[in-house]
């Protein structure tokens, strides 16, 4: 399973970007980003960095962090204790719709998470 670095680096490399560039488009310096792509340092952003990376990239923040699926959690099991329906979830998982800030908040409680 590709970890967070993995997948940064891949959806940065698909768009053409350097480390600079995606650190210019967001506001953070070159070496945030260059500390999220090294795996051996295992940095994660906070919550609200990976939701500016996911709307960059048109993907879903789970996506990113693999976090459902990295606890080995069926989308089933997440979204009954969110409280929504499994095509909810996957339209949430898969960008199509965006998150809303109350559901953000559950999965911060779910996953245990600082939502910052």
């Amino acid at each position: 399973m590709a970890t967070f670095a993995e997948r940064l680096k891949s959806l940065r490399d698909q768009r053409g970007l350097t480390q600079d560039g995606l650190a210019s488009a967001l506001g953070v310096s070159r070496s945030t980003i260059a500390g999220y792509e090294a795996p051996s340092k295992e940095r994660e952003p906070d919550f609200a960095l990976v939701r500016r990376l996911a709307d960059f990239f048109g993907v879903s923040s789970d996506y990113l962090l693999a976090i459902r699926v990295s606890r080995d959690m069926s989308q089933r099991n997440l979204a009954d204790r969110l409280g929504i329906t499994v095509p909810q979830l996957a339209r949430y998982e898969s960008a199509i719709e965006p998150l809303p800030d109350e559901l953000v908040d559950k999965l911060a409680d779910v996953f245990k998470v600082d939502r910052r």
